[in-house]
Formats: C-alpha cells, sequence, structure tokens
C-alpha cells in the first residue's frame, strides 16, 4: 500500500492527514503551529516532526515511507523561506518526495478539488491564491501584519483599538468596542493597553482574537464596527479582483472561495465582500469550500503522485473524512454574488 501525508501548517495550529492512494483518510491530527516566522526554526522543526509521529500514530497503520508528503506552510512566501523550511524538513527520512506550498494554494486544492477558481483566506492574516485553466497562478495580499493583511482577524482588531483609543480621547465617535474591548481584555482603565501592547508584546495572534467582539458590537448595531467590518470585506474583495485580474478571470465565470474565520455568512463583511466581487467581476461565483486546507494538500500529493481523480476518489475521501474532520461541505454548492445581497 502507497500512502500520502498532507499537512496545513499555520500560525495559531497545524492539521496533518494520512491518506492512502486510494483516497481513505486514515487520520487526521492537530497539533501546534509551525510556522517558523513566528516560533523559530528549531521550534518549528520539533512541530512539524512531532506532528508527522502523531498522524502515524493515530492512522494505526505501519508506514516506512509517503510516497509524497504536501506541506501548506504560513510564511512560505519566498525562495528564502523555501530554503529554510526545506532544511526544516529534510531531516524528515519517511518523506520520499516534498512539496513545500504556501498555504494559500492548499486551501484552493481543498475548496475547489484541484480545480481552478480563487480562493481568499481570511484568518489572523488574509491572502488570496488563484489558477486559471491554463494552469497559472498568482496571488495577493499576505504581506504579514505590518504593512498588509488587510481584512484579517488582525487587521480588524487593530483598527478598533484605534476606534476605542479615539473614543476614550474624545477625538473619534463613541462606540461599544471601548467597553468592550476592556472587559474582553480584564482592563480597569484603557490606558493599561500601552503596557499589554508595547510592553508584554501582545502577539498579533493574541490581538486578531478581538477580531469576534467587533463582530459582536456590530450585531449591536454600533456603527464604528460596521463601518470597520465592511472596510475589511471591501479590502477583502479587492485581493480577489487583484488575482483574478492578474490571471485574466474578471471577465468569465470564476468560482471564489472564501475560507477562514472572518468569513462568517451574512455579515457586513461578507456582504461587503461580495458587493465588491459583482462590482468588479460579476460573472463570479461564490462557492462554499469542498474540504479543509489539509486536505488540499492530500489532493495535491495524490495528484503528484499520479493518482487520477475521479468521483470515486473524492467520494472515497468524503466518506473516510466522516469521523474524523467535520468539513465546510462535502458537495460544492455555489451561488452568485449578488444572491448574498
Amino acid at each position: 500500500m502507497t500512502f500520502v501525508f498532507g499537512m496545513d501548517g499555520g500560525a495559531s495550529k497545524s492539521v496533518s492527514i494520512v491518506a492512502d492512494t486510494k483516497g481513505n483518510v486514515l487520520s487526521r491530527v492537530e497539533s501546534g503551529p509551525s510556522n517558523y516566522h513566528n516560533i523559530g526554526k528549531e521550534k518549528a522543526k520539533e512541530a512539524i516532526e512531532h506532528a508527522v509521529q502523531r498522524a502515524i500514530e493515530a492512522s494505526r497503520t505501519k508506514i516506512a515511507e509517503f510516497e509524497v508528503a504536501c506541506l501548506g506552510l504560513a510564511g512560505m512566501d519566498s525562495q528564502t523561506s523555501y530554503n529554510v523550511l526545506y532544511g526544516i524538513i529534510s531531516d524528515i527520512k519517511v518523506f520520499r518526495k516534498v512539496m513545500l506550498l504556501n498555504d494559500a494554494e492548499i486551501g484552493l486544492g481543498g475548496a475547489t478539488g484541484c480545480r481552478h477558481g480563487i480562493v481568499v483566506n481570511a484568518g489572523t492574516g488574509a491572502v488570496a491564491f488563484g489558477m486559471n485553466q491554463r494552469g497559472e497562478k498568482g496571488r495577493s495580499g499576505g504581506w504579514g501584519y505590518l504593512i498588509g493583511d488587510e481584512g484579517s482577524a488582525y487587521d480588524v482588531s487593530r483598527r478598533a483599538l484605534m476606534a476605542a483609543a479615539k473614543a476614550h480621547d474624545g477625538r473619534g465617535e463613541p462606540t461599544l468596542l471601548l467597553p468592550m474591548i476592556m472587559e474582553a481584555l480584564s482592563l480597569g482603565q484603557f490606558e493599561q493597553i500601552i503596557e499589554l501592547l508595547y510592553h508584554k508584546e501582545m502577539s498579533p495572534e493574541a490581538l486578531a482574537s478581538l477580531a469576534p467582539v467587533v463582530f459582536e458590537a456590530a450585531q449591536k448595531r454600533d456603527k464604528v464596527s460596521q463601518e470597520i467590518l465592511e472596510c475589511a470585506g471591501e479590502e477583502l474583495g479587492l485581493v480577489a479582483i487583484a488575482v483574478a485580474r492578474a490571471l485574466g478571470m474578471e471577465s468569465e465565470e470564476c468560482e471564489v472561495a472564501p475560507i477562514g474565520g472572518m468569513f462568517r455568512p451574512h455579515t457586513l463583511l461578507y456582504k461587503s465582500f461580495a458587493r465588491v466581487l459583482r462590482k468588479h467581476a460579476p460573472d463570479c461565483r461564490l462557492i462554499k469550500p469542498i474540504f479543509e486546507p489539509a486536505v488540499g494538500a492530500v489532493l495535491l500529493a495524490l495528484k503528484e503522485a499520479g493518482v487520477e481523480f475521479t468521483d470515486l476518489l473524492m467520494e472515497r475521501i468524503g466518506q473516510s473524512l466522516k469521523g474524523r474532520v467535520t468539513t465546510c461541505g462535502l458537495k460544492n454548492g455555489s451561488i452568485p454574488c449578488n444572491s448574498i445581497l
């Protein structure tokens, strides 16, 4: 029996999947973060090795070697990153062949079943990735929290903190964000935010965890929060459009899959995102992802191993995932952008 390994290695957690080349998923395990930009090279190496070992153990199968391992890792954005990550995994002897990809690419693989289209991933960070019918690939966004990641949880949280600070000073509109953020961070006085942000060095992931507060305030009709979410949705729409234009997909029927924790259905962010797509690429269709990104890594590994993609293979993957993982929907349904509004 021949096996493949797929991994979605992120800044907050990692998901690893073992499958055979017939499409049977043998294990799915979650583990800690594996982004070396955040945790350093040594800890990233330990995290990946630990994830592989746990996935093999959970499969309850004797696996001496994986025909192909596909690792979609956050921070895989340059040749330098590739060299660093290749050095990290070079000691993992169970990998016969390794594919190192950005996590956005495996996100597209999972969302579309390795078909052409665009995926917009908005979680702690934000990035769009696409592939057209000619196999050409493109991406937009993903520049990190210092100069990019517009529309991400970090971006929304940062804007919320700025709005709260302005409201506190009396130089901005009153907003529910001020008391709600103070409660979320257990602040007796808002001035304590300085100690938290600058002296205790609050991580981007920790700051991004404030995003749910903004959604909650917006539901309570807080105008400032609503504007923040609408702006975030517009930014996410623009990164999708940038990819569509670069690949010549804006004037054709194009599937766009929004994934990540920021895409909550029926929110102002989601509606704003869809509105931008409708304006600039009216023939695009929003789709529900078929599988999570880690399954996308498995699909890409199977493809690299020369496995033929059939309806039976996809059905077998979906069926064997049941009980191991909750997918976003095993059948790929699509809806026009204007039906969201």
